[in-house]
């Protein structure tokens, strides 16, 4: 911008010594034209970059906002994307463990059922008659053991192990006659205690191994 003020200043001089020198008195208009011309060029010529450079920063500026922008819509998409899924899997967890809880109650509630089954059945051997061993709950609790609770194995084959004492003795008092009711008794706690007992370390091993896993 200096250049152009210094160029227009040294035209004007120029101008002004043809002037007083009058080689160019008759024509004088033109050349006042001419200076005001390069005045008014140089002027523009100097805006003219001003503006340029100052709307080149604000483009710049505009294109980085505009980069920045994007960036964040971007950013904040995969943000919702990633809580989306997020919360997704911990509604499936949720669900898992809601029905896990489910089975272990189920497999609780088998477990009581199959006391209540062999005081029923108990009864009905003392008036002679014949418990149906198909109706013992022994099969519901293998088999929900067998498809989700593997890690008490051990637990169910001891108490598989004193369940079986425990038909048989029902059966024998189904077949005879009781006529000692005190031997009756040592027999009958001889196969019920060593049951209940393996009943009961099964449901601790239940609640031992799974209770936190399923959020109770």
């Amino acid at each position: 911008m200096n250049g152009d003020i210094k160029l227009d200043i040294d035209l004007i001089k120029a101008v002004a010594n043809e002037i007083v020198n009058q080689s160019i008195i008759g024509n004088y208009k033109t050349y006042l034209v001419i200076i005001a011309i390069s005045l008014v060029t140089g002027s523009l010529s100097a805006f003219l970059a001003s503006y340029l450079k100052i709307r080149g920063k604000y483009f710049a500026t505009k294109n980085d906002f505009n980069q920045i922008l994007s960036q964040l819509e971007e950013t904040t998409k995969i943000t919702e994307e990633i809580k989306s899924g997020f919360n997704a899997r911990v509604q499936d967890e949720n669900n898992i463990k809601a029905l896990n809880r489910e089975k272990l109650e189920r497999i609780f509630s088998e477990t009581f059922e199959l006391e209540l089954w062999f005081e029923r059945a108990r009864s009905k051997a003392l008036k002679k008659e014949l418990p149906d061993t198909n109706e013992s709950p022994i099969a519901k609790i293998e088999m929900y053991q067998a498809i989700y609770f593997k890690e008490v194995e051990t637990e169910i084959s001891h108490l598989k192990k004193y369940y079986y004492p425990m038909i048989h003795f029902i059966l024998d008092v189904a077949g005879q006659d009781i006529q000692n009711h005190d031997s009756y008794m040592v027999k009958f706690k001889a196969v019920h205690n060593p049951l209940l007992d393996s009943l009961n370390k099964f449901r601790d091993a239940l609640v031992e191994k799974y209770a936190s896993k399923f959020g109770l």
